[in-house]
């Protein structure tokens, strides 16, 4: 009897992998938000449907404070780390055993309609690409969201998924990185995937599911934060890297604001415009100086945090 796997595994960040890159002619678009032809151009409908309330919302808080440097645009409010869609890759099989891409396909749409069903009310598809390549796969995109009692949507994905009735994975334990309502929830979709598989693989002859022990998983994720503690220079390196990461993406966003500024600067001086349109130049304006001041304080901030790093490396 041959052994077939199925994956699910969820994750944050751009729907994209290595085969994808190398060999983007097997990539396709299977479903998207409101049927758009394009995962950008769905993505920025979506958020502009569902949250352009909610980030109004938040930009006046920070106009009426005078704290122009936090209000957000669309497309940096989608991008963002806090708000920005959340991503899985689903798979079945290996090079050696697979299923076809009509198939998994197929099982995929099926499971898709059981998450809509179920949880409609906080979940909504940005778009999915299926790769048929050597190893067909399928990354999807998508959001969780919460609603208030004026019918105002949220990002969140916590505040969603336990407003979805989610509990911990154990109930007793603390909320911690490793025992969260996300883990319970990709648990719930790991095994309804692959109940999915394990009901096409049947139709499959000497083909047999290989089903991990849910509960094992779970285990592998309260050892992992002790192992974290044994690796202690491992994780100060990693955070070095983050940290000297950040401080060179902060960079490069100030010197696109001033930029930005001198260009503002210069079409203000020119003054060809309406009274709107030069109110509209000096809000901004405004706008783009918080930002730079602000980014400046992130760049201090974080090399705060990269002295003491370094200098416990070197005496590590």
């Amino acid at each position: 009897m041959n052994k077939i796997k199925a994956t699910f595994r969820s994750c944050r960040g751009v729907a994209d992998c290595d085969r994808c890159r190398e060999d983007p002619g097997n990539v396709r678009l299977v479903a998207s938000y409101k049927d758009q032809t394009d995962t950008e151009k769905a993505e920025k409908l979506l958020y502009e449907d569902m949250f352009q309330e909610e980030m109004d919302m938040q930009n006046e808080a920070y106009r009426k404070k005078g704290n122009y440097g936090r209000i957000w645009t669309m497309d940096e409010w989608r991008r963002s780390v806090r708000h920005r869609p959340l991503e899985s890759v689903v798979k079945v099989g290996s090079k050696k055993i697979y299923l076809l891409p009509k198939t998994l396909l197929e099982s995929y749409h099926c499971f898709n309609r059981w998450r809509n069903e179920g949880y409609g009310d906080i979940f909504e598809l940005v778009s999915a690409v299926i790769y048929t390549g050597k190893v067909s796969h399928i990354h999807e995109r998508y959001v969780l969201y919460w609603t208030d009692e004026n019918g105002v949507r949220h990002t969140g994905i916590d505040k969603a998924l336990e407003q979805a009735g989610i509990g911990l994975p154990f109930p007793k334990r603390e909320e911690s990185r490793y025992n969260n309502r996300k883990m319970m929830f990709d648990r719930i979709c790991r095994e309804k995937w692959l109940d999915f598989i394990e009901g096409v693989s049947r139709s499959y002859p000497d083909v047999e599911l290989e089903r991990p022990d849910p509960e094992f998983k779970l285990r592998i994720g309260i050892n992992r934060e002790c192992r974290l503690e044994f690796g202690h220079y491992l994780a100060l390196n990693n955070a070095r890297s983050r940290y000297e990461r950040k401080a060179d993406v902060l960079g490069d966003r100030i010197a696109d604001l001033q930029k930005e500024q001198e260009g503002i600067l210069s079409e203000m001086e020119y003054g060809g415009g309406t009274a709107d349109e030069m109110a509209a130049l000096r809000e901004r304006l405004l706008v783009v100086k918080g930002k730079i001041k602000r980014y400046e304080e992130q760049i201090e901030k974080t090399k705060g945090k990269l002295d003491p790093i370094y200098h416990t490396i070197e005496n590590f």
